[in-house]
């Protein structure tokens, strides 16, 4: 009697430790799921946010912007040889951008 009595505690045992792995299991899905999205989301976000799809998708502000940061710095550094190393900085950027996104340069 007392055999059958913990056989059958013993299975109760086995249910709800099997039950618990098996939430343990959906619960494991359910992070790496979210993880996945959480993921997506934040590529999507970071595409948005770069120079070049803001200076794209906000011209006008882009413009301003630059101009902006050109005063600052124009009133900050006050020598002659700033400008135009800012101009050839800008146009070096702007053609390596262009070029590496070419398709007729590959």
């Amino acid at each position: 009697m007392e055999l059958i009595r913990s056989a059958k505690i013993f299975t109760a045992q086995d249910a709800e430790i099997a039950k618990i792995e098996a939430e343990l299991h959906q619960a494991r899905a359910d992070l790496h799921d979210a993880l996945n999205e959480v993921g997506a989301k934040i590529s999507h976000v970071e595409a948005a946010l770069t120079p070049e799809h803001l200076a794209r998708t906000y011209p006008l502000t882009a413009v301003c912007a630059a101009g902006a940061l050109g005063f600052v710095l124009g009133s900050f550094f006050r020598r002659k040889l700033t400008a135009p190393i800012a101009i050839v900085a800008l146009l070096g950027y702007t053609l390596a951008r262009e070029l590496a996104s070419d398709p007729r340069h590959d």
